[in-house]
């Protein structure tokens, strides 16, 4: 790990033909500790959308891409009621085998450190989707 730093170092020094490497505080971003950085929540999940088959809703979303995300929790509503946790799973795609054509889902992403994203941005299955085999 310490040799990978100082190569970084190395290269960063030759990329400024010698000059030092400015500071955090000189390039006007503020210096964190790692704790401080594992507090910091990733982005909430996107692209998420609800399908109909065989009924049951599929939610699928875009996965984060960060190498610190483990897992997601999807959350459901029905009605005026409040978001609920149904599931954590690892991936998507996530099937809700007792959803309701009504039903809302949001997921968040879930860090290493257990950290978590805001939620998504609700969906519901489209009003004119069909059932489709699965």
């Amino acid at each position: 790990m310490q040799m990978a730093i100082a190569l970084v170092l190395a290269v960063a020094l030759l990329a400024c033909g010698g000059a030092a490497v400015p500071t955090a505080q000189e390039r006007g971003t503020p210096d964190i500790t790692p704790e401080e950085a594992n507090r910091i929540p990733p982005p909430a999940p996107t692209n998420l959308a609800v399908t109909r088959s065989e009924g049951a809703n599929v939610i699928s979303w875009r996965p984060s891409g960060l190498q610190i995300v483990s897992a997601y929790k999807i959350y459901k509503k029905t009605g005026t009621s409040d978001f609920k946790e149904i599931a954590k799973v690892k991936a998507p795609p996530f099937v809700d085998d007792a959803g309701s054509p009504k039903a809302t889902y949001a997921v968040r992403a879930l860090t290493v450190y257990n950290t978590e994203s805001r939620l998504s941005k609700p969906v519901s299955p489209s009003a004119s989707a069909k059932d489709q085999k699965r």
